[in-house]
């Protein structure tokens, strides 16, 4: 009887697992994991049943290989948190069941599905319950008996399990632990994908290693100096004894743990350029080295974000895969803050040094070529990212005018010129960002640095998905530090923005300061509550009060004024202050 219930409980779960794989709804896969046991969870998760085949097409295939199939996102990224977090509890049935799912996975997927949906972890470390290092293994180890890949499949996986493995020695946690378990094992991978090429057990012929066509520039060749990939078991072995000598010292061995990444990250860049475009794992782990050398100088960060967009330049940025796409916008955000920071040493310094036209010039063409609509954000990044990257190369173009040429200027501000112009609607905009910059190195020059990208042709009344303008974000502060905003709204108010755009929520910035500045005076803001609106304002106001259409009948200019007064704000405009 209760095995009987078990089984119907397994269907139950099994039918709530493959509704979330069809609606592609992470909710409702977070329920089920909230609702059954780990095991049953599990048992679904492993099951080839014929409802899974009937309801979605697929013969004999597991939910993950659905979902997977289905190009299910953030449904495969909650399955594969899952599977990781039962592999920590060193359960044999549940690590049985877990290489049973894997196996089907090897057997049906080509080996880039493979790479994308089995080695990368976006979760940071410390909200992980089971270190990466344990999932990698794990996978090797069913890689590496499996008969089901192709030899040169399985000596690809290898590789680059070996090079996540030996990447992870970038994770500050695993540096301040002295921990040699990562590294080992990640070259014992390389060790079995070089013994599978040069010395196959069937007796195939010998599979050297593909060619790298990566042409070098100065920035890659500052990184990687004249390290060349490790061709031989011997060339290993040294590695190998280096790391053994030297990773346990108590100096903490920056160089020792830097020739190993660097290796790594050869390999990670031959494979990534034979898999047909940019592939994001080869960059990611670039990008995590970066953040890893806070012990090196900080030109050294700046040329390796440099030899990730060197890497990532193409004509369309936009047509980016979107796990590249969003180490793209990772990587745009980690260089524009590294050039602030730059800014505080002198020109001819190496970092003062790296703040050259050309450099600037790389990271505007791709940071204003993004489309702020991007389908890709809902997925990758928060466009509030991008705005910040946009800000902050405005502020820097600022500050470096004097070690640029006047032609050299033209150029970059002809970039931002198209780029606010050309803006899409119902986005969150630059100048949201610059009004909350709370950045101790930008905040001195704020106002400055806001009338430029106002002059650049930035619409002070754009509104974000929620109809809030930067004047609502701006309003929001004052009840920190209301003198400080006084010069901010007054640009703004300059420029044209209006005090009674409603947002969605169907508050004005008149409303907003209300709330904030209740009890408190200051005879600036109450200036602004008590403002007499323009005629332009008011009609607006009277037309969607009495709902009269307008959609058909009024030019773009207006149409844009009379939606952003809801009715709502027509009342609020004649509400005395309490």
């Amino acid at each position: 009887m209760a095995s009987a219930e078990c089984s119907l409980k397994i269907e139950e779960c099994t039918r709530r697992v493959l509704e979330s794989v069809s609606m592609n709804l992470v909710t409702l896969f977070e329920s089920a994991i909230e609702t059954y046991s780990e095991i049953q969870l599990l048992n679904s998760l492993a099951n080839c049943n014929e409802e899974a085949s009937s309801l979605h097409f697929h013969l004999c295939e597991t939910p993950v290989a659905i979902a997977i199939k289905s190009d299910c996102v953030p449904v495969v990224k909650k399955m594969m948190a899952f599977l990781r977090n039962a592999l920590a509890q060193n359960i044999v049935e549940n690590q049985l069941k877990i290489t049973f799912i894997i196996h089907q996975l090897l057997h049906k997927f080509p080996i880039e599905e493979l790479i994308d949906n089995l080695i990368y972890d976006p979760i940071p470390l410390y909200r992980r319950e089971i270190r990466p290092h344990q999932w990698l293994m794990f996978f090797a180890n069913i890689v590496t008996n499996c008969k089901k890949i192709t030899r040169q499949d399985k000596i690809i996986l290898l590789e680059v399990i070996g090079s996540a493995l030996i990447t992870q020695l970038c994770e500050p946690q695993f540096f301040i632990e002295g921990e040699t378990l990562c590294g080992n094992y990640g070259l014992e991978c390389w060790r079995e994908a070089m013994t599978l090429r040069y010395f196959p057990q069937d007796g195939g012929d010998v599979m050297p290693k593909l060619p790298n066509f990566n042409v070098p520039s100065e920035s890659s060749s500052f990184i990687f100096g004249s390290a060349v990939e490790v061709a031989t078991i011997e060339e290993l072995d040294l590695l190998q004894e280096d790391l053994k000598q030297n990773y346990l010292n108590v100096q903490m061995p920056i160089q020792c743990l830097g020739r190993m990444v660097i290796q790594a990250l050869l390999v990670l860049q031959r494979i990534s350029h034979h898999l047909g475009h940019p592939h994001w794992l080869y960059p990611q782990s670039f990008l995590d080295f970066a953040g890893f050398v806070f012990e090196f100088t900080d030109d050294f960060r700046i040329k390796t974000c440099l030899c990730i967009l060197e890497e990532l330049t193409t004509d369309d940025p936009n047509l980016l895969p979107p796990r590249t796409f969003g180490v793209l916008i990772q990587t745009l955000d980690r260089l524009s803050d590294y050039f602030i920071e730059a800014l505080s040493e002198p020109p001819n310094s190496p970092e003062g040094r790296e703040l050259n036209y050309a450099n600037i010039l790389i990271i505007t063409k791709l940071a204003t070529a993004i489309q702020p609509n991007h389908p890709h954000f809902q997925f990758f990044a928060n466009i509030y990212v991008l705005m910040g990257v946009i800000y902050r190369l405005v502020f820097i173009l600022d500050s470096i005018s004097s070690r640029i040429t006047s032609q050299e200027k033209q150029i970059l501000e002809t970039f931002y010129y198209d780029y606010f112009r050309a803006r899409t609607e119902r986005t969150p905009t630059v100048l949201q960002m610059a009004v909350q910059d709370i950045c101790e190195s930008t905040k001195h020059a704020r106002l400055q640095t806001i009338q430029r990208i106002l002059k650049f042709g930035a619409d002070p009344n754009a509104s974000d998905w929620f109809g809030r303008t930067p004047l609502h974000y701006l309003a929001e502060r004052t009840q920190y530090n209301a003198d400080e905003s006084i010069p901010l709204f007054q640009v703004l108010l300059d420029a044209g923005a209006h005090l009674d755009v409603t947002a969605d929520d169907g508050k004005t910035v008149i409303c907003i300061l209300k709330e904030k500045l209740e009890g408190k005076e200051n005879p600036y803001f109450e200036s602004l509550i008590n403002t007499v609106f323009p005629l332009t304002c008011l009609c607006a106001g009277v037309i969607r009060r009495h709902g009269i259409p307008f959609e058909d009948r009024l030019p773009p200019r207006l149409k844009k004024l009379v939606s952003s007064h809801s009715a709502k704000a027509s009342i609020d405009l004649h509400q005395p202050r309490r």
